[in-house]
């Protein structure tokens, strides 16, 4: 259960860390929507930040995909271990697999 805690509390991190990109990246497309509509020239610079941004929250993204898949791994593996703890020991589990919120 820790692990999987553990797993459940990074990502939380990691949303918080897109909604900060997230917060940066509609700032800059803001200017440079407003470059635009002034008829200037968006500086590259400009959109290098917008395409890091944007693959930034790709990434993260993806970290969090993936340590999705392994919290469902994980709960298979307990669940694999707890059915085979009860047909050892001839008991059922008395606890839940996932724990109460409080």
């Amino acid at each position: 259960h820790r692990k999987i805690r553990e797993l459940e509390g990074i990502i939380q991190l990691k949303r918080g860390n897109i909604s900060v990109i997230s917060s940066q990246l509609d700032s800059e497309q803001s200017r440079a929507a407003d470059m635009e509509r002034a008829g200037r020239d968006i500086p590259e610079t400009t959109l290098e930040k917008i395409r890091r941004l944007e693959a930034q929250i790709r990434d993260i993204e993806r970290e969090i995909s993936a340590q999705r898949q392994d919290i469902g791994e994980m709960k298979k593996a307990y669940e694999s271990d707890i059915k085979r703890l009860e047909e050892i020991t001839g008991e059922t589990r008395t606890l839940p697999l996932e724990p109460e919120e409080n």
